[in-house]
């Protein structure tokens, strides 16, 4: 139909796709695991969801990271993979503790 347009159908995952958020199996392959793993620590609490479509968690781009940081240690200190929800909760919040050190360091009082 020539000068005409045709309708699409919206796609929520799209939409998400969008934001950055990925979906197990695109997370799991951008952290060079298997997707079972993800699903494992996904529900032992390991790894956070930033959002749900269709009753499947999505993921920030940031869990890549986390992923990939947790194998690291994994191999590294031979943690399990349960343990490591908690390594990594606790590193996260010594990170966020030092920049806040830093922060209050700089400020002119």
């Amino acid at each position: 139909m020539p000068g005409g347009f045709r309708l699409a159908r919206y796609n929520p995952r799209l939409a998400f796709a969008g934001e950055g958020l990925l979906d197990t199996a695109e997370l799991a392959q951008a952290a060079g695991l298997h997707p079972d793993l993800v699903r494992r620590l996904y529900c032992l609490g390991a790894l956070d969801s930033a959002a749900e479509w269709r009753g499947q968690p999505l993921f920030a781009p940031s869990a890549v990271l986390r992923l990939r940081r947790m194998a690291r240690i994994r191999q590294d200190l031979g943690l399990s993979w349960p343990s490591l929800g908690l390594v990594m909760d606790l590193l996260e919040r010594i990170g966020d503790l030092e920049a806040r050190l830093r922060a209050s360091e700089v400020r002119p009082r």
